[in-house]
């Protein structure tokens, strides 16, 4: 998995406006002390690794996509709407109420699913990375949709 998440994150960096992160850092991320309230998943076509989905705030009543990248080699072709979907299978299986997403206003393709997926934005913000660091200059959307449990 953590080769998968490497490689996946490295080839979308650019539109993430991420920073270089070694291997031996992912596996230190994903090591067993890591955050007990993320979940990581990785979404394969057949056998072959395709996204990596990753939601946080496991304990607040409404969980975050906070990283859905797809490799290169599958884009467009309904990976991130798939992920996204698992996302809100997700939050009804553990009783949330609502999906949140952020991005910045740069990453089209992302606003373009996330409003495809029924998302509405909530409100414009400074985008900021992991630790609350502002990513300067970067303006970003937070997105909402409101799920109903199941029953």
């Amino acid at each position: 998995m953590i080769p998968f998440v490497h490689q996946v994150y490295e080839q979308n960096r650019t539109a993430l406006h991420g920073i270089p992160i070694s291997l031996d850092e992912w596996h230190c991320a994903f090591a067993d002390d890591a955050d007990p309230h993320e979940v990581n998943f990785i979404i394969c076509n057949e056998a072959t690794p395709v996204a990596w989905l990753k939601l946080n705030g496991l304990h607040k009543p409404e969980i975050c996509i906070s990283m859905l990248v797809v490799d290169k080699a599958f884009q467009h072709e309904g990976a991130g709407k798939f992920a996204v979907q698992l996302a809100e299978t997700y939050a009804k299986e553990h009783s949330k109420a609502a999906v949140l997403i952020q991005t910045t206003q740069d990453n089209v393709i992302a606003k373009k699913c996330y409003l495809n997926c029924g998302y509405d934005i909530v409100r414009e913000m400074d985008y900021h990375a992991g630790g609350g660091i502002a990513r300067a200059g970067r303006a970003g959307y937070e997105f909402k949709k409101a799920i109903t449990a199941e029953r």
